[in-house]
């Protein structure tokens, strides 16, 4: 990434004034920034601001939409990690009882081929992983290969978990949706007035 940053493109309805405190706007840094300038170019072509007052309104509308959208990022998140956590615990509890399988497997595997099945040789690994494989591809209760599809069950208890974080996040998001209302309110009542 270059430290050059792309200038902001600005519609040519804008005054040259606005154009100028639009140029001191900070806008997010990283793989943001440009996610930023593009939603605000677009705001900015969608509105046609006539004078600084429409321009800052608009500014204030991506604001706000950019932060509602990274807030409902994290609820999701939130959300997905505990079912994330129990797949990794469903996982490992299925290998366990695959090598546990696998174990009782190698005894009469060796014991057939007069082995001892207690030696750590290349033979006995190998037949002891090929076993926990095939225990693995085979066991209809087993989810290790990814193909468990999201339980509700973990989705409940992630929101349980998350409780008291998502009702924060979910009152802060009807906060910004009002405040993006109310700004698209006094938008137009400013249009109407000028019109008048």
């Amino acid at each position: 990434m270059s430290s050059k940053r792309n200038p902001l493109v600005l519609p040519p309805s804008l005054p040259t004034a606005a154009r100028k405190l639009f140029e001191r706007f900070p806008t997010p840094a990283g793989d943001d920034e440009h996610s930023y300038r593009q939603h605000l170019a677009d705001m900015l072509a969608t509105l046609k601001p006539k004078d600084s007052i429409e321009a800052f309104w608009a500014k204030d509308l991506v604001d706000q939409t950019l932060e509602i959208e990274r807030l409902r990022q994290v609820e999701a998140g939130l959300l997905e990690a505990h079912a994330r956590n129990a797949d990794r615990t469903h996982d490992a509890i299925e290998r366990q009882l695959a090598e546990a399988y696998a174990g009782l497997a190698i005894y009469s595997w060796a014991q057939e081929r007069g082995l001892d099945h207690r030696t750590n040789t290349p033979e006995i690994r190998a037949q002891f992983a090929k076993i926990v494989e095939e225990y693995l591809a085979t066991d209809p209760q087993s989810s290790v290969s990814q193909s468990r599809p999201a339980d509700p069950n973990d989705i409940a208890q992630s929101f349980i978990h998350h409780s008291a974080e998502l009702d924060r996040i979910g009152r802060t998001i009807a906060i910004l949706e009002a405040r993006r209302r109310s700004v698209l309110q006094e938008l137009e009542q400013y249009r109407a007035a000028r019109r008048v």
